[in-house]
Formats: structure tokens, C-alpha cells, sequence
């Protein structure tokens, strides 16, 4: 539009100024306003010191104003205030010097009612070229600026929420160009958003990796479900790290298919995992050469117990009681013939229950295989224990031993 009012403006000027020789002024003047009071544009034109000349229809449809309240060109209102300094700043000091000028103004018309308007300024040229007038070429931008706000606005909240995110997210088009990207991103690859907004991974990463992730990427997209996967990335700052990635492919306002990646680092994880890996092999390894040991352990008691058996084989086979031989042996050589078994060390029943310990019996089953209680073996087993000296039945098979009853 820009383009072709200028040119449609100048082509007016150059044609009459072609003809200004063959027309009056005032004739000229009249065929200018002729044709640009039918356009639906608005135009205005100001002479060398900037003053009103002309504005057609649509320029003062535009501004909400009379022809005469134009004229009288009252920019305090016209203008907003903070807009005043652009014209004198900007727009003359262009113009003036044979520059075009490209802008946006906010306006008031006299209702109240705010408006933002696109300017295009430029000077007129004679045959000798010499500036002969300015004009401006004015279109309505508010809806525009409107709807360029609320995507700013809604381009800033999604960044705050993508941005509260720990892990690195980016969102792609389906060709692959970087729509958004959240701080973790950016951080992980050390660019700016505005570094890779309409990038895409070939423009970030070496080409082995790009391809990778280009064909993941696709996959997410033509299988209409997320994928789930592993991907080594070397980090700005050189570091090669393990990410965990999750792409989801969905549809944008206008139905396009736009592809969400986030990653998770998982480093530590797999390193951790390993070390339990690593901890888990060597405690099997130590604890299959426990069980080894405790087999070998195992028969060496298998075999002393059956040795005590045929012990308590012996007594049980005899009619003398071990209490009888006991004191038939003391009365014979006036003393014990080991202090471990002299009557006052161990009853008779006492005496049943060790001969069960030593053999690897529990608790229990020297209770059922004595026909007493659990309780009652226990107290007897706590009174062998005493009067013995010893502490666990480890000892107990130990001191058997060493008596020869094993």
C-alpha cells in the first residue's frame, strides 16, 4: 500500500510538473485536487515551511476533523502529547533534508477518540530539482497495533510460564524452525531467544546431531503421540550431557501441527545408576563367596552332629544312668572324672537339653523332642549357658569339642 501511493502521489506531481508549463497554476492546483480528493487514501500536503496546503476527504475522515479545524493545525490537540516532540524531532528535520520519513503517531480527534495512524513523509521535487512542497501519505494501524500488543502480551505470558520450567523446552514448527524457546533452553545451548527464533537444529547443533534430532522430531510428528527418548547433547560450555527427551506434536490456532520438546538431564541419574550397578555386582560376588563358606561351614556341622549322635546313641542304649556312672566314678577315684559333668554342674535333664544344643537343634525342637515347653527349654537352656561360662551356642559346640563329645 505504502508503495503504491507514493508512487501514485509522486506520479501526480511529476505529470503536472511536466505539463506546468502548458496549465495555469491555479489549474494545475485544481487537477491535483481533483484527483486526489477521489482516492480513498488519505493524503495531505504542506508547503516549505510545513504549513497546510492540502488534505483531501480520507485524511479528514481520518483525523475526525473539519477542513477549517485542519487549517488551523493545531497539533496540541491533534497529537498526543509525547507525539508532538516526534514531529519536530523526527519528521522535519527528515523531510527538510530530501529524506523519506516511515512512522507511527498516536492521535486524538476531537470525540476523544484514540487512534494509532501509519505516516509516510516525503518531498516533492521539481524539474530543477528543487523541493517544492512535502506530503504525507496517512493509513489507520490501530487494530493492527491492538492485535500486535495482545500477541506481545501473549507472547510474554507464555515466555513466563515456559520460563518457570527447570528443564529445557522449545517449541518447533513442523518444518522445524524454533517458534519459542524457555531460559533453560537457552542456557543448555548458550543462544539468545532472539538468536533462535526461525532457526532450527541445523543452525545450532553439528550436522550428525541435527539429523538426529531431525528425525526424532519427525517421528513425534507423523506418529500423533509422544516419543520418549535418550539424547547426548554437549553443552555450550563443552560439557556432554544426557537428556531425557519428550516431543508431543499438536495444532496451533490455525490448525498447523507444531511440535513441544522438553528435556530433562539425567546425568547423575544414570551415573548414580550405574554405582548402584557397579555395588550391586560386587556385593553378589562377595555374597556367592559367603554362601560358599557357609555350605562348607554347613557339612563341617552336619558331620560333628552326627557324631554327637552316636554319643547320645551310647547313653541312651545303656541301662545305667549318666548320673549313676557319675557317682559310681567318684566313689571309685574319690574325684570327678571331668569337672564338666560332675553332678553339680549339670542335671540330668540338663545334661538332655546340651546333648540337643550340640547337635544344632533349636529351641524349639529340643521342646518338642523333650516333651516340654519353649519356655521351659529356654530357662535351660540360659542355666547351661551359666553354669558353663559361655555366651552363645557357637561356644557351646566349641566347648563340646574340646571335651570330646563331638
Amino acid at each position: 500500500m505504502r508503495d503504491k501511493t507514493e508512487s501514485f502521489a509522486q506520479s501526480i506531481i511529476e505529470t503536472s510538473d511536466k505539463n506546468i508549463t502548458n496549465l495555469p497554476d491555479s489549474s494545475l492546483a485544481d487537477v491535483c485536487r481533483l484527483i486526489l480528493a477521489s482516492q480513498d487514501f488519505a493524503v495531505s500536503i504542506r508547503d516549505l515551511d510545513f504549513k497546510p496546503l492540502y488534505v483531501n476527504d480520507a485524511c479528514l475522515k481520518l483525523f475526525g476533523e473539519t477542513r477549517e479545524e485542519w487549517n488551523k493545525d493545531n497539533w496540541e490537540q491533534r497529537y498526543q502529547p509525547e507525539q508532538i516532540n516526534k514531529l519536530y524531532d523526527e519528521v522535519i528535520p527528515a523531510v527538510i533534508t530530501g529524506k523519506k520519513w516511515r512512522g507511527d503517531f498516536k492521535i486524538i480527534t476531537p470525540d476523544g477518540t484514540r487512534k494509532r495512524v501509519l505516516s509516510n513523509w516525503d518531498a516533492v521535487y521539481n524539474n530543477k530539482k528543487n523541493i517544492v512542497c512535502y506530503y504525507g501519505i496517512y493509513s489507520e494501524v490501530t487494530r493492527m497495533s491492538e492485535l500486535k500488543e495482545n500477541l506481545r502480551k501473549k507472547n510474554k505470558f507464555l515466555n513466563n510460564i515456559i520460563d518457570a520450567l527447570p528443564e529445557p523446552l522449545v517449541i518447533k514448527s513442523s518444518d522445524g524452525n524454533i517458534i519459542a524457546a524457555n531460559k533453560a533452553y537457552c542456557c543448555t545451548i548458550g543462544k539468545t531467544r532472539k538468536d533462535l527464533k526461525g532457526k532450527n537444529d541445523f543452525d545450532i547443533f553439528p550436522d550428525d546431531v541435527a539429523k538426529r534430532l531431525k528425525e526424532h522430531d519427525n517421528k513425534a510428528l507423523h506418529l500423533d503421540k509422544s516419543i520418549i527418548q535418550e539424547e547426548s547433547i554437549i553443552k555450550s560450555n563443552g560439557e556432554k550431557v544426557l537428556f531425557s527427551t519428550k516431543r508431543v506434536s499438536t495444532n496451533n490456532d490455525d490448525g498447523e501441527k507444531i511440535l513441544i520438546c522438553i528435556a530433562r538431564d539425567i546425568t547423575s541419574e544414570r551415573t548414580l545408576q550405574k554405582t548402584v550397578a557397579e555395588s550391586y555386582h560386587q556385593l553378589e560376588t562377595y555374597l556367592t563367596g559367603l554362601s560358599y563358606d557357609l555350605l562348607r561351614i554347613q557339612d563341617d556341622v552336619a558331620a560333628s552332629v552326627s557324631k554327637a549322635s552316636a554319643v547320645q546313641g551310647l547313653f541312651e542304649n545303656s541301662n545305667t544312668t549318666f548320673n549313676e556312672l557319675i557317682n559310681e566314678s567318684q566313689l571309685k577315684n574319690k574325684q570327678p572324672i571331668n569337672p564338666f559333668i560332675t553332678p553339680t554342674h549339670l542335671s540330668p535333664r540338663e545334661y538332655q537339653v546340651f546333648l540337643l544344643l550340640i547337635q544344632g537343634k533349636r529351641i524349639k525342637e529340643v521342646a518338642n523332642e523333650l516333651d516340654i515347653t519353649g519356655n521351659t527349654a529356654s530357662t535351660y537352656r540360659s542355666r547351661i549357658m551359666k553354669k558353663l561360662n559361655i555366651s552363645s551356642i557357637t561356644e557351646l559346640i566349641q566347648y563340646a569339642m574340646r571335651q570330646g563329645l563331638i
